[in-house]
């Protein structure tokens, strides 16, 4: 279930989920008074795929998040939406495979 802040997310480059979630921390730093630090970064619940630089705001976690060369994932089970066990000879051209 997506939140306000995942609003806009592009599904996982890794294995295509549709519902990435964008996480808001707060982390308590002591420099005499309490303060609170917040980040945002964007995580995969389904690969368990998470940002490893965090953000001041959702807006800049989003924009790293989304920023990809291909919005194909990079891994993707072929057989997943072609259930034919003879997927490369069925379709080459789908997988980039020259007869």
């Amino acid at each position: 279930m997506m939140n306000n802040l995942s609003e806009g997310l592009k599904p996982c480059p890794f294995c295509g989920y549709k519902e990435p979630e964008m996480v808001r921390e707060n982390i308590p730093i002591q420099f005499g008074p309490i303060h609170n630090y917040i980040r945002y970064y964007v995580k995969c619940p389904r690969c368990l795929v998470e940002m490893k630089r965090y953000s001041d705001s959702s807006i800049e976690a989003r924009n790293l998040w989304n920023r990809r060369v291909t919005n194909e994932p990079i891994y993707k089970n072929p057989l997943a939406d072609d259930d034919n066990p003879n997927w490369r000879a069925a379709n080459p051209e789908k997988y980039g495979i020259k007869r």
